[in-house]
């Protein structure tokens, strides 16, 4: 769960399929925003075709504002402002309350009714397409790969019938090759379709305060990689000429090295052209071969440099 520093019994992470997404810090240790207000910034991992959700907790030892009775939460994804949520609390809270976030109100065709639609990672693709809009907006481009979530509090004033926006769904991101350029990302988000509800209220509140912002990095686990923000993955193959404790392979593991080892040795003897020497100098004698007796009774070559 991500915390915003300063800032007691508020937390926040992302689901991933139904899953909280591992956080890992962000190298760069991002500073508080011009607002001087804390915030907090994390990598996840995700992959496009994956739904997710914004989960944030507030526990009994937040300190509410005087006066206030509802904390906000307002989810920006991608640069895209979504369906907010509110949360009624009291002064005195004996439980820890979570508001769920993994869907957005859009307009829909049928009156009186809004499309509830799910949040999801669709595929970006890149292009040399001048007309692309992300082409004409870098900053717009900057964006995808972001969710931000911003809280903070306000006094509940009433509500009003709730107005959904038109969005478009869609099924991937076409973006400008130079707006990508030295970023790792594969996939931004849209919406996918839900359920139809009818038309909902929304709060209205005043005196709102804020409290923070939490900035979450969505990459996909070779992004990740690239960004040196998790370590890659390991060689499968040993480094030729270093020594190594070959007591963690397998008897078969320890044949195919040898095998490969033998191979180049013949190799060397076939073609002793290959090898550069000093004019009047002596042929270089191969290392003789050193065979081993495995715990199965398999003979095999000894690939250490030990004599």
């Amino acid at each position: 769960m991500a915390v915003l520093p300063g800032v007691t019994g508020i937390s926040a992470c992302i689901r991933v399929a139904g899953e909280v997404a591992t956080e890992y810090q962000d190298p760069e240790q991002q500073s508080d925003s011009e607002s001087g207000k804390p915030s907090s910034h994390c990598y996840i991992e995700s992959r496009a075709g994956l739904e997710f959700g914004i989960e944030t907790t507030v526990t009994r030892g937040y300190d509410l504002k005087h006066g206030h009775d509802h904390l906000i939460i307002w989810p920006t994804i991608d640069g895209q402002l979504r369906t907010g949520k509110t949360l009624d609390l009291k002064p005195v809270r004996m439980f820890t309350e979570t508001a769920v976030l993994s869907t957005a109100y859009i307009a829909s065709d049928t009156a009186n009714m809004v499309n509830n639609a799910n949040f999801v990672f669709i595929p970006i693709t890149t292009s040399d397409d001048r007309e692309n809009m992300y082409a004409h907006d870098p900053k717009t481009a900057k964006s995808l790969g972001t969710i931000m979530v911003e809280v903070g509090t306000a006094r509940y004033t009433g509500r009003k019938v709730f107005k959904a926006p038109m969005v478009e769904k869609k099924k991937s991101i076409t973006v400008h090759e130079k707006a990508m350029k030295g970023r790792e990302l594969t996939h931004g988000s849209s919406l996918a379709p839900g359920s139809l509800i009818r038309v909902t209220h929304q709060s209205l509140h005043t005196d709102y305060t804020r409290i923070g912002t939490f900035h979450f990095y969505y990459r996909s686990h070779k992004g990740l990689q690239a960004q040196m923000i998790i370590p890659r993955s390991p060689s499968p193959t040993l480094p030729m000429g270093q020594d190594a404790d070959l007591s963690h392979l397998s008897d078969a593991e320890i044949r195919r090295l040898a095998r490969e080892r033998l191979q180049i040795v013949k190799t060397m003897d076939e073609n002793p052209a290959s090898v550069k020497r000093e004019p009047g100098s002596p042929p270089s004698s191969l290392r003789p071969l050193k065979l081993v007796k495995l715990d199965d009774g398999t003979e095999a070559i000894d690939l250490t440099e030990e004599d």
